[in-house]
């Protein structure tokens, strides 16, 4: 059965020069891929980038890969398995959903941020 992925980013969504950024992942096999942008943020008001991919696999494995505007890559994880990247920020992604049907912010100094 599909399942979620929660992603916090630490870029400030209010900053004009990170509106063209985007934020892709991939499945290792190719069979998934999905791009988000800053306009996705599902936590408004904060300053990170809290990014949602849905239809995923457990049984895969997943990258991250940051496009700049300007062209520049960086890539946040590569090729590691969906249960190594849930079981980074489980209450992390309750509060996203809690969040998502009740707008608010995270709490501020998480150690479990990706």
């Amino acid at each position: 059965r599909p399942v979620d992925l929660w992603v916090r980013l630490d870029i400030d969504p209010n900053d004009a020069s990170n509106r063209g950024d985007r934020f892709i992942v991939t499945a290792s096999d190719g069979s998934y891929r999905s791009q988000k942008t800053v306009r996705d943020d599902k936590v408004p008001g904060d300053r990170y980038v809290d990014l949602k991919y849905t239809g995923l696999y457990e049984d895969l494995s997943y990258s991250l890969e940051v496009v700049e505007s300007g062209g520049a890559r960086c890539r946040v994880f590569d090729n590691v398995a969906y249960s190594s990247l849930a079981g980074l920020s489980p209450s992390l992604a309750r509060s996203a959903a809690d969040a998502a049907e009740d707008p608010g912010e995270f709490p501020e100094g998480r150690d479990d941020e990706i």
